[in-house]
């Protein structure tokens, strides 16, 4: 099979155009990646046009890829896709504390806004204390607290689409922040008393 064109695949990967046979030579390329392939668009359309089932094993190894940032960023954004994060939830963790290796903070950033979706159907005191600790810490960027308030938001039930748009300032000791947090920390609070 010639190589593939790897933009035109992933454009139709997002639409289910990719081909069972498409799918399988990008899965072979990541089983044996050479330097010449871009691993990230790969994982990417394996993400879009592959599944949990037949490709987990391939995609998993990437999340811990400290020489790449990037792809442990976009590994974890397809596992969660494939509804894994349960699965992964200690690395998730990790990656929501911050690993050293993570420079740019762009793997903990996906893992908090993540984490919330994970909360919004699952129980874990210890994500939700690092989102908590995350959103309230002067010491964070702008960016990652924002990342926490709103994994925040949605673990205690706001639709992705109620977020305030990522062009739109938050204040952190704002009526959104505010509640968002009262929400998070009552919540923290019954779970916490639960599991005694």
């Amino acid at each position: 099979m010639p190589e593939p064109d790897l933009d035109d695949l992933l454009d139709r990967a997002k639409y289910g155009r990719v081909s069972k046979g498409e799918v399988e030579w990008v899965a072979q390329i990541i089983g044996n990646p050479s330097a010449h392939h871009d691993l990230y668009r790969l994982i990417h359309i394996i993400g879009r046009a592959g599944n949990a089932r037949d490709h987990e094993e391939l995609v998993a190894p990437f999340l811990d890829s400290p020489g790449d940032p990037m792809l442990s960023r976009i590994a974890s954004i397809v596992l969660d896709e494939w509804g894994l994060f349960g699965k992964y939830h200690d690395e998730y963790l990790a990656f929501c504390q911050g690993v050293d290796w993570d420079y740019e903070e762009d793997v903990r950033i996906v893992a908090l806004t993540r984490a919330g979706k994970y909360l919004a159907q699952s129980k874990s005191s210890s994500l939700l204390a690092c989102l908590i600790q995350t959103a309230t810490s002067s010491e964070e960027d702008e960016i990652t607290r924002r990342a926490a308030l709103d994994g925040l938001a949605l673990a205690t039930g706001a639709a992705i689409q109620d977020l305030p748009s990522v062009d739109t300032s938050v204040e952190f000791d704002g009526s959104w922040a505010a509640g968002v947090l009262r929400q998070a920390d009552q919540r923290y609070r019954r779970e916490c008393q639960t599991n005694r």
